[in-house]
């Protein structure tokens, strides 16, 4: 992979800003398409580097320079593109559920990766672009970013999918001055040729998050108010012209292959776009959120049907959703501000999310 990094701007000018997107530019060796290019679709991702601290809700300042330091990983994804099929590609990504981890005024680094066994090479420009939401399109300000909370992964895409540890719910802090809550999710599916529905590629499967406020006492969990439930369907998968469709919103024309094919949720020559969902109606200043998400296929968690005949791709491999999501907390104070201790997701299991459940609606509105 290649590593980079810069220096946020200062307090004065991050205050202004709500807004983080990611543009990069992979260009063909010597400027030519065709053999020049990569011939094939990978996966390339950015990651913002540090090493891990449960002191720290943010990424922690890093010395800029071409080699980690010593207990420094590159594991929070900041953006996710994928290459085309012989030619060069050029996006614009949203990356906003990553701007509450960067510090104003400190340094940062980055690392940008494909698959390992990939012999692909290219020529990267990289920028990041900061902005404020407020008066483009009709957008009203968000408030200042204030904390960006993992949620869920994704994996294996079968019958276990759903009680997976990475898929419990989730309980997150909430501060007194929020100004709107969002739930960030990158949510690609992949796998063919392995069973008779050919996922997680070449079929629509659907991801099911929800939110609500609770509190917990005593190691009990009551819940509190409405839930807001919030879907999002990876269409167009196994359609004949899905990601051709698709070249108005960035993706790259007149690949080679079977790029035109729909694909779930990403395209060859596409940057995958994040899912961004308000849940701010459903959640209480002060109290906590409780968060929840489920995999599915036609309303069910997904069951595979082993596949028969023609249907088997020996090159194939078995299904998988590969998903990163994050609480966004915008708030009304920044973060500069105030001290406030680290902000992280709890996993309390689904059985418990039932007897809360239950409880809240016996006994009234818990909180």
């Amino acid at each position: 992979g290649l590593s980079g990094g810069g220096v946020m701007p200062a307090s004065a000018d991050m205050r202004q800003m709500d807004t983080m997107e990611i543009a990069l530019a992979l260009e063909c060796p010597g400027g030519k398409e065709g053999d020049a290019c990569g011939a094939w679709d990978y996966v390339v991702q950015l990651h913002l580097c540090g090493i891990p601290s449960d002191a720290a809700p943010h990424a922690p300042e890093v010395q800029l320079g071409q080699r980690l330091a010593e207990g420094e990983v590159c594991d929070e994804e900041v953006a996710r593109w994928v290459t085309a099929y012989g030619r060069p590609g050029r996006w614009v990504s949203d990356a906003s559920a990553v701007l509450p981890m960067l510090q104003a005024g400190k340094a940062f680094r980055v690392r940008l990766s494909q698959p390992d066994w990939s012999a692909q090479r290219y020529k990267v420009t990289a920028s990041l672009l900061l902005s404020r939401s407020s008066g483009v399109d009709g957008k009203l300000w968000k408030g200042f970013p204030r904390s960006s909370t993992p949620l869920f992964r994704g994996g294996s895409f079968d019958a276990t999918y759903n009680s997976l540890a990475d898929h419990q719910a989730r309980v997150v802090d909430v501060p007194g001055d929020m100004t709107r809550a969002e739930i960030h999710a990158t949510i690609t599916g992949h796998g063919w040729g392995k069973d008779a529905a050919d996922c997680a590629e070449f079929c629509e499967s659907e991801h099911a998050f929800s939110a609500r406020s609770a509190v917990v006492l005593d190691a009990t969990t009551y819940l509190s108010g409405t839930s807001a439930r919030k879907s999002h369907r990876l269409a167009g998968a196994g359609t004949e012209s899905g990601c051709a469709d698709q070249v108005d919103a960035g993706v790259t024309p007149n690949q080679y292959g079977t790029w035109r094919f729909g694909r779930a949720g990403w395209c060859p020559g596409g940057a995958v776009a994040p899912v961004v969902m308000d849940v701010t109606s459903a959640l209480q200043p002060g109290l906590s959120a409780l968060v929840t998400y489920q995999g599915l296929v036609n309303g069910s968690s997904y069951r595979p049907a082993a596949c028969s005949g023609g249907e088997c791709d020996a090159s194939g491999f078995p299904a998988e959703i590969r998903m990163r999501s994050r609480l966004v907390i915008y708030a009304a104070t920044p973060r500069e501000e105030l001290p406030f201790p680290s902000i992280r997701g709890k996993p309390i299991s689904l059985l418990q999310v039932a007897q809360t459940q239950a409880l809240a609606q016996e006994g009234g509105r818990g909180g």
